[in-house]
Formats: C-alpha cells, structure tokens, sequence
C-alpha cells in the first residue's frame, strides 16, 4: 500500500512539472504579460514617478 502511494504521488508530480514545462511557462506567462502591459511588471515601477 505505501509504495501505490508513492508511485501516485511520483505521477502526479511528473505530470505537473510537464505541464509547468511546455504549457505554462512557454504560452501562459508570455500570454498574460502581453494582457496586462505596462502592470505586467508594477514592483519595479512601484518606486519610480512618470
């Protein structure tokens, strides 16, 4: 029973790191970059007046 359980959870983690690898970070990120603009980055405009 403890080893199924590892092998779930081994699985499931695999799964997630595939899916941060080619869907998240590569279409995601640069997607919602280009939806929010100029806030997309605001912690480093948070200092500086226009």
């Amino acid at each position: 029973m403890p080893i199924q359980v590892l092998v779930q959870f081994g699985i499931v983690t695999a799964v997630g790191v595939l899916l941060d690898t080619f869907i998240v970070r590569p279409l995601l990120v640069p997607a919602i970059t280009t939806v929010l603009g100029r806030y997309s980055f605001w912690p480093g405009k948070l200092w500086k007046k226009d």
